[in-house]
């Protein structure tokens, strides 16, 4: 008994107990456990034989100091308190408490609050703590594990491990701050062996299989029996028990891997590590477990090995790649697979593949079809689509169905349909769609097939053929398979009857394909129905504008519900053209319904048809020249043909043309290429067909001859000659050309011809020009020159030949800068003609020397001859002659009825003019002289000139002779004499002269009447 100070009463004193121990240690996946416990109590323990009289409580530990032994770290510690009050227990759950990862370390403890009458002091803390007063039990757990998995055992001796428990309690609040404290140690027997990791695991498994699936499945077992395998060594649990698959680079045909148990599905741990569990307990068996996975492709050997590591590890990290010198125990597991081969083919049950329908079908009516396909081999196959290749226009799909089973052995099983994939013009079959139709599984195992119901709608225009069925799928390690039914079978269409009601034909023919202008040509339109009942379509006619119709076009038509109804459209074109610009084109529109084909027509059918409408020049007969084509492909000469150029021909040959007709297309060219002689000959023809084209072009050194009534017509430039060529025309004819003969200003170099002749040719117009062609350049209403030539000097005619025409065109001939001879040529009704340069038109002869090159330029030179007969050489002319800077001789022509007869000026520089014995009659001027100054000679002698003038606003004009000058200071040396008779009649004068220095004027006869 004790007295405790400021309480009254008799206090009993007892026996108060402790006891410090350690429970047995063991292992945990390389990991050991040791458990310390301290426990005090009263004498009495759990019974109180003084419950009237005071109890001092119980001692209360602290705290735990623990040395960590060397080679081991601390992974975890756990604490358990339980204490006894007043007959009541009260218990802490376990509590993990921090890590300390130092060598050596304290915990303290302050976790209970329980009586509020028993407060002591926490020194550690400033808290108060509470303890039971019958009995207090704490428990601490030190979790350590090997640094480096040392399966050897873990032994404990006075050096490592040690455990200390302190604690300083006072008895009563105040009773004289009495503190006891006490250290006990934990020790155990020196040289014990604590544990030892030795499981006893293995793995049962096939070594060999076959595989015909998609999924792939390895199977095996695996246990860990218990055993003894010696004095204090036993098997002990496998700790991270793991299966390690191939790696990508040795088996990359598999993907997708799952582990399974009866712990359920886990997936690998870095792409290749399987845990089983976090360790296999003793006596722990994992029957049926299996590592699956996906085909990505087939190998191509059909047998393979897979090898499999199995195990335990120390640490549930492991490393990748895998690395066998990380792991605490491994085996190896090696499967040899055989794969099975895949295939789908068309069945063989009952009557085969056919037509579920008649062989007879209606347009417009359900047409179905049927054909059916199997797998065929051991390797399961999986579906993917039904494809129509080929598929027609005039062909509508109503319904694809499946069904299971083949096309004479599954009546009763039920349709399915599948949907259309517009994307991919195809009918996907899911695994939805499987196991709609009883394929739960989702594939073809051998032998299983399905049926292919396609319902058709024959459109209008069907023609008795259905595409092929092509069913394509995939093998279980996903190569192509496809398997396709060639349609082959014989549809006929029952012509009697329809089902429709908008099926119309339309066909547009023509009499012909080739007709000439102006020609008629008749147009049929038949129009078709192949419906229930009769219809009722607009027509419309669309006609080429240069089409004239001579038919009336109704505007609507009543066709039979199965027949035709037939229109002639007759009518003519008005000129040329090719088939496509002579388009016929007829359209109807249907007035029953909605459209005029059932599912994929527009509410409006069309048909054209076009014609070749030629000119009369083409004939059956025709050879067509095409564009570019050459004369090398012909014999030199060549007879009575007919021949159409259509664009470009080159004469790169020598050709003669004998009675032949060359037909031109609009703006189309002959050239003849350099030393080519290219002959027309015996009335050979070469003109325009409905339009002008360009005209012959000569290279250098070409020869070019049109003779004995040949002629050139209706060319801008009929002949354009080049230097060095030789040029022939005898007796020819040039009608409606532009120009005639033509040589381009050749910068005032003279042009050397190898010859140029012409003699009893024809130059003329005749009625209209024919039409322009595209890009030809502006002109007048007639041919502007006959012949129009530059720098050359030449001969136009000849002494005794034949006489040269020149008729109804703006100039006759013309030159520039050249030196030219016109003998025996006469010219006719040479007039001006609008849309031609202003000067001077409307002349019979022109020339013109260059004033523009230097001071003196270059002259030319003109010498003008009569024809040889007594005969008019230039008659109802704007103008006879006319000469610009030009040496001129005009001798003995006969000049009727023109404005002016002969006309000259800028004669300087020398240049020497002779008018002489000339009848010209005339009503403006018969000689007109004037600007020559510094002409060497000016002479109008021996000349017969009749004026017939007029008066207009009061001022009579007309005058036989002028010469005019601007001043009397040059000498130009006139003579005009011996001209007689001059006679004027109404006119103005006979000879007026003008600031003229000392010209010769003498005997000349004038006559006025």
């Amino acid at each position: 008994m004790f007295n405790c100070e400021n309480l009254d009463g008799i206090h009993y004193f007892y026996a108060h107990i402790y006891d410090v121990k350690s429970e047995a240690s063991y292992v945990d996946d390389c990991t050991f456990k040791i458990q310390t416990s301290i426990f005090t109590n009263v004498a009495a323990r759990f019974l109180d034989p003084y419950p009237f009289e005071y109890h001092p409580s119980n001692i209360q530990p602290r705290s735990y100091t623990f040395t960590v032994p060397t080679g081991y770290s601390t992974v975890g510690a756990l604490l358990t308190n339980e204490i006894y009050g007043g007959g009541v227990s009260y218990r802490n759950q376990t509590a993990s408490l921090t890590i300390d990862t130092n060598p050596t370390f304290t915990y303290y403890d302050n976790s209970f609050q329980i009586d509020p009458c028993l407060a002591e002091g926490d020194t550690t803390t400033g808290t108060k703590l509470y303890f039971g007063d019958i009995q207090t039990f704490k428990s601490i757990e030190i979790l350590v594990a090997s640094n480096n998995c040392d399966t050897s055992g873990f032994k404990i001796d006075s050096t490592t491990a040690v455990v200390s428990f302190e604690g300083d309690v006072d008895h009563c609040v105040d009773v004289n701050g009495v503190t006891l404290g006490f250290v006990d140690t934990l020790k155990s027997l020196q040289g014990a062996v604590l544990h030892n990791i030795r499981p006893n695991d293995k793995v049962s498994f096939t070594p060999s299989f076959d595989v015909q699936s998609n999924r792939i499945c390895f199977i095996f077992s695996i246990e860990n029996p218990f055993v003894t395998f010696g004095v204090d060594t036993f098997s002990t649990f496998a700790p991270n028990y793991f299966v390690v698959i191939p790696d990508t680079t040795t088996i990359n045909w598999l993907s997708n891997w799952t582990y399974h148990s009866n712990n359920g599905i886990s997936y690998p741990i870095n792409n290749q590590f399987f845990l089983s569990d976090t360790l296999l307990a003793i006596n722990e068996t994992h029957i049926g477990d299996s590592i699956c996975a996906s085909f990505s492709y087939c190998p191509d050997s059909a047998s393979q090995t897979i090898k499999f590591y199995t195990g335990w590890s120390c640490s549930d990290s492991l490393l990748q790649p895998f690395d066998t010198t990380a792991l605490c125990q491994f085996d190896t597991i090696t499967y040899i697979i055989e794969l099975e081969s895949s295939n789908i083919g068309l069945s063989d049950g009952g009557v085969r593949n056919r037509p579920l329908s008649e062989v007879y079908y209606t347009l417009c009516d359900t047409l179905f079809y049927e054909c059916c396909f199997k797998s065929t081999q051991n390797g399961e196959v999986t579906l993917n689509n039904i494809e129509l290749p080929n598929f027609p226009d005039s062909l509508g799909v109503l319904d694809v169905s499946i069904r299971k089973g083949y096309c004479d052995s599954n009546s009763t099983e039920p349709w399915h349909s599948v949907l259309y994939d517009s994307l991919q013009n195809n009918w996907p079959i899911s695994a939805l769609d499987m196991d709609a139709i009883g394929y739960a599984d989702s594939v073809l195992k051998i032998t299983e097939g399905i049926s292919v119901r396609i319902a058709y709608m024959p459109d209008c225009h069907f023609e008795d053929t259905l595409p092929d069925v092509v069913l394509n799928a995939n093998s279980y390690c996903n190569d192509p398979l496809s398997s396709t039914y060639d349609f082959n079978n014989t549809l006929k269409r029952d012509t009697t009857t329809s089902a429709c009601h908008d099926c119309f034909t339309l066909k547009k023919t023509a009499s012909d394909s080739i007709i000439a202008a102006l020609d008629t040509i008749s147009f049929t339109i038949k129009i078709c129905a192949t419906n229930q009942d009769s219809g009722f379509v607009y027509l419309y006619e669309y006609l080429p504008a240069n089409f004239v119709n001579l038919d009336s076009i109704p505007f609507f038509v009543i066709t039979p519900a199965m027949g035709c109804t037939t229109l002639v459209v007759n009518g003519y074109f008005t000129q040329s053209g090719d088939c496509n610009s002579n388009e016929n084109l007829v359209q109807i529109k249907f007035a029953g319904f909605d459209s005029l084909n059932v599912y994929f027509g527009p509410d409006s059918l069309m048909d054209s048809v076009c014609v070749l409408v030629t000119n009369a020049c083409i004939d059956p007969n025709t050879i067509v020249l095409k564009d570019s084509s050459y004369s090398v492909a012909f014999r030199q000469c060549i007879a009575i043909l007919l021949f159409y150029v259509e664009g470009l021909f080159t004469v790169n040959s020598n050709l003669t043309l004998n009675n032949c007709d060359v037909f031109m297309a609009a703006g189309a060219q002959i050239i003849i290429a350099s030393n080519i002689m290219f002959s027309l000959d015996s009335a050979t023809s070469i003109i325009g067909c409905d339009t002008m084209w360009q005209g012959i072009l000569m290279e250098q050194g070409a020869e070019l001859e049109v003779l004995n009534g040949s002629n050139i017509n209706d060319a801008n430039r009929a002949i354009q000659i080049d230097n060095e060529c030789e040029l022939y025309l005898y007796n020819a004819h040039f009608y409606n050309n532009i120009i005639g003969v033509y040589s381009e200003p050749n910068n005032g170099d003279t042009y050397g011809f190898g010859a140029f002749s012409i003699t009893g040719t024809t130059f003329s117009s005749i009625g209209n020009f024919l039409p322009d062609y595209n890009g030809q350049p502006a002109h007048g209403g007639k041919p502007y020159a006959g012949i129009d030539l530059s720098d050359v000097v030449v001969s136009i005619g000849k002494i005794g030949g034949n006489t040269n025409h020149f008729l109804n065109m703006n100039f006759g001939i013309k030159v520039f800068r050249s030196n030219i001879e016109v003998v025996n040529n006469d010219f006719q009704n040479i007039f001006t003609v609008s849309g031609y340069p202003t000067k001077v038109i409307g002349t019979a002869v022109m020339c013109e020397g260059d004033t523009t090159l230097g001071l003196s330029g270059i002259p030319g030179s003109l010498t003008v001859f009569p024809v040889n007969t007594n005969s008019n050489t230039m008659l109802n002319c704007e103008r006879g002659v006319y000469a610009s800077y030009s040496d001129l001789v005009v001798s003995n022509c006969i000049i009727n009825n023109v404005n002016t007869g002969v006309e000259c000026t800028q004669s300087r520089l020398k240049r020497n003019v002779l008018i002489t014995e000339n009848t010209i009659t005339a009503r403006k001027y018969g000689i007109r002289l004037y600007d020559n100054a510094g002409a060497a000679n000016m002479s109008a002698i021996f000349n017969s000139i009749t004026i017939h003038g007029n008066t207009t606003n009061g001022a009579t004009i007309g005058t036989a002779i002028s010469v005019m000058e601007k001043n009397n200071i040059s000498q130009t040396n006139y003579n005009i004499s011996f001209n007689a008779p001059i006679t004027i009649i109404d006119a103005h004068a006979g000879i007026e002269l003008s600031s003229v220095f000392k010209p010769q004027v003498r005997c000349n006869n004038v006559l006025q009447k």
